[in-house]
């Protein structure tokens, strides 16, 4: 394995570290504001406790993701086993959700409809809705991107050439 494939191997290994971390700060954030707003206008324990577990959930894997990230890139052969598992999770995973952004973004969005009707500015409802498809279409491009790169980096983890820079 060149120099130039390690490189590139970090390089992606990085993008994963930086995303993770920024994903802890984003469902931290979230769960924060949650626990606010039920001061503010209480909701059943039921739904607070659903809303603060998906976000529990997530921080948990997105830690992980950082503790392997970041054990990749100081060589660790456990870390490397775990980054391999996380990445082909990561890759199916953005791909489902980029067959799910797609789906919203070809259908017609509840929301963005009844806003629509309700609204008292229809054009400023219009934009709106023009954002939102947008949005949702970037969504889907950046993971359509993300899952075959992740795909990449778990078959790149499992290389003979790979596993012995481990080894060392």
């Amino acid at each position: 394995m060149t120099d130039r494939s390690f490189f590139f191997l970090r390089m992606v290994i990085w993008l994963v570290l930086l995303v993770s971390a920024w994903s802890i700060l984003q469902y931290a954030a979230h769960a924060w504001a949650v626990l606010r707003m039920q001061r503010m206008q209480p909701v059943s324990s039921a739904a607070l406790a659903g809303l603060l577990a998906w976000d529990a959930v997530y921080l948990l894997l997105a830690g992980l993701s950082v503790i392997a990230a970041a054990g990749c890139l100081l060589w660790r052969p456990r870390a490397r086993r775990g980054m391999r598992v996380l990445a082909f999770v990561l890759a199916a995973y953005a791909l489902v959700g980029a067959v799910a952004l797609i789906a919203r973004w070809q259908g017609t969005d509840p929301a963005g409809t009844a806003l629509v009707a309700q609204a008292m500015d229809p054009a400023l409802a219009r934009l709106m809705a023009e954002k939102t498809r947008r949005i949702l279409l970037l969504g889907a491009v950046l993971k359509l991107l993300a899952a075959p790169l992740l795909a990449w980096l778990g078959w790149r983890l499992g290389q003979p050439g790979t596993v012995r820079r481990f080894a060392r």
